[in-house]
């Protein structure tokens, strides 16, 4: 995973868009965050055993998680 790289995430049923920072690779395994997600409290250090279950690489693949429902795809400006 690259820093930059567009991902779209679920989110209490909706999907979001955020670039990935702060990535830290440990081995086979990495973490990252995600410039869009997260409160006031900081960023969310997400797994990238994440990846094809919250967080996809691409709109269709989360649009498919979710079930194909296009209207709940929110594009964040970045």
């Amino acid at each position: 995973m690259e820093e930059g790289k567009v991902v779209y995430y679920i989110d209490e049923g909706r999907i979001y868009s955020g670039q990935v920072t702060d990535v830290e690779k440990s081995g086979e395994e990495f973490v990252f965050s995600i410039d869009s997600y997260g409160d006031c409290s900081g960023q969310h250090r997400i797994s990238s055993a994440q990846i094809g279950i919250t967080v996809f690489l691409s709109k269709e693949e989360a649009e498919s998680a979710v079930g194909g429902e296009q209207e709940s795809y929110r594009e964040e400006s970045t």
